[in-house]
C-alpha cells in the first residue's frame, strides 16, 4: 500500500510488520521502541549500542515473539474497553473501571481510530512512530476537557512478572515511547491503557506541555538527533565503504568502534558485548591500573552480593519457620488501612517455595541506597589495591 499524507508535514507509510521491507524501513530512523534505549532508559532489555548496530545495518532488528503476537491480538479488546471508561471521572479513569451501563447500551464515551503504519514528520526526519490508536479530534481528556486535536492511545499488556515495573507508575521507557509519539504526530495529549493479567486496566494520561516544561522533550529531541547524525549516519557510511555487514561474524572497523555509544549500566549492553566478542586466538592483554581497579571492584561487589544472598537465606528461614509453626500459607502485612504486601508459599513439585510480595521502595530510593554504598566499596578497593 502506498504512503499517504496525514498532515502537510506528516506522511504515514503502510508497511506490513516483520517483513523484509519493514526491517529495511526501520533502518531509516528511530522508532518508539528505540528511543528509550537511545536515552539510556531501558538498560535491562535494550541498550543504545543495540540500536546503533541495528540502524547501521549490521545487526538484525528484533524478531516477533509470543508476547508481541498476544499484545497485537489484545489491542482491539483494550481499545473497546477504553472507550467505555468515563474520562470525566478521573478516579474511574486511572483505575480503568468501565461503565457497565454504557457498555450494555453500546454508548461509548470516546472513540479512537486504528491508524496502522509508520509516521514520519518532516520536522523530525530522524524519527518515525507506529501508533496503536488515534484518539479522535474533539474527544474528552482526563477530567472532561476537550482535546480539540485529539491524541494518541498506547495499548499495553503486562504479565505477572512484568507488572511489578508498573507499581509506582508508568515505566520511564514507556513514557519516552509515548512522548516520542506525541512529538512525531504533533499531538498535545496521550493516554496509555494497561491491561494486566489480573484483568485490571489502569489508564495513564500525559500532556505534551508538561513534558516540555520539565525538559523531557528538549532532551529527547537533542539526544536522539545527535545519536542519529553524529553516530549512526557516519558509521553507516564507514560500514558501506569497508564492506562491514555483520557485527557478529566480522571484526568491527576501529572507526566504527570510536562512534559507538558509551558503556551503559544494565544487562542489555553486557549481553551484546558477550554475543559480539570474537577472540583472535588466545593472547593476554596487559592490564593497567584503571582496569585492575575495575576488576577488583567487580570481585568485591560479587563477594558482597554473595554475602547478602546468605543473609537473605537466613531471613527466608525465619519466615518459613513462622509459617511452618502456624500452618499458614501466607503472612499479610497491614498497618491501619495501608496494605503493605504479603509473604506467600506456593507449591512447586513436591515442596513449597516462598514468594515475597512486599511493596518495595521506589527505584529512585533504592538507587540512593546504592549511591551511599558505592563510595564505601570504592574506598575499600583503594585501601586494598595491590597495584
Amino acid at each position: 500500500m502506498k504512503p499517504y499524507k496525514y498532515k502537510e508535514n506528516i506522511t504515514i507509510n503502510r508497511i506490513p510488520e516483520f517483513t523484509d521491507e519493514w526491517f529495511e524501513f526501520r533502518k531509516s530512523g528511530l522508532g518508539g521502541s528505540d528511543i528509550s534505549a537511545v536515552m539510556g532508559l531501558n538498560g535491562k532489555y535494550r541498550s543504545a549500542i543495540n540500536v546503533f548496530y541495528e540502524k547501521i545495518g549490521v545487526k538484525r532488528d528484533g524478531s516477533q515473539s509470543m508476547a508481541t503476537v498476544c499484545g497485537h491480538l489484545m489491542e482491539p479488546i483494550i481499545a473497546e474497553l477504553w472507550s467505555y471508561v468515563d474520562p470525566s471521572d478521573v478516579d474511574a479513569l486511572t483505575a480503568g473501571n468501565i461503565n457497565l451501563d454504557a457498555y450494555n447500551s453500546k454508548t461509548p464515551y470516546r472513540q479512537c481510530r486504528d491508524r496502522k503504519g509508520q509516521a514520519v514528520n518532516a520536522n523530525y526526519p530522524w524519527l518515525f512512530y507506529s501508533m496503536d490508536r488515534e484518539i479522535l479530534n474533539g474527544m474528552p481528556m482526563a477530567g472532561g476537557e476537550i482535546a480539540e486535536k485529539g491524541g494518541i492511545l498506547e495499548l499495553k499488556t503486562a504479565a505477572a512478572h512484568v507488572l511489578r515495573q508498573w507499581e509506582s507508575g508508568v515505566p520511564i521507557g514507556y513514557i519516552a515511547q509515548t512522548v516520542h509519539g506525541m512529538i512525531v504526530m504533533e499531538k498535545e495529549y496521550a493516554e496509555i491503557a494497561l491491561f494486566d493479567n489480573n484483568r485490571n486496566m489502569p489508564i495513564f494520561y500525559f500532556h505534551l506541555k508538561d513534558m516540555i516544561d520539565n525538559g523531557f522533550v528538549p532532551s529527547m529531541i537533542d539526544t536522539s538527533k545527535r545519536f542519529w547524525y553524529d553516530r549512526v549516519l557516519p558509521a553507516r557510511e564507514i560500514a558501506e565503504r569497508e564492506g562491514f555487514d555483520n557485527v557478529y561474524s566480522q571484526p568491527t572497523p576501529p572507526e566504527i568502534v570510536k562512534l559507538e555509544p558509551s558503556v551503559e549500566d544494565g544487562e542489555a549492553y553486557l549481553q551484546f558485548m558477550k554475543e559480539r566478542y570474537r577472540g583472535d586466538g588466545y593472547h593476554a592483554l596487559q592490564g593497567e591500573e584503571h582496569t585492575y581497579r575495575q576488576a577488583l571492584k567487580d570481585a568485591v561487589i560479587s563477594s558482597v552480593v554473595s554475602l547478602l544472598g546468605k543473609k537473605r537465606d537466613t531471613l527466608k528461614s525465619h519466615l518459613m519457620k513462622e509459617l511452618n509453626d502456624s500452618g499458614a500459607m501466607e503472612i499479610n502485612f497491614e498497618r491501619g488501612d495501608d496494605y503493605l504486601g504479603r509473604y506467600e508459599l506456593k507449591k512447586r513439585g513436591e515442596s513449597y517455595s516462598p514468594y515475597n510480595y512486599i511493596k518495595k521502595p521506589s527505584k529512585s530510593l533504592l538507587e540512593e541506597v546504592v549511591e551511599k554504598i558505592e563510595p564505601i566499596i570504592d574506598d575499600f578497593v583503594s585501601d586494598n589495591s595491590r597495584w
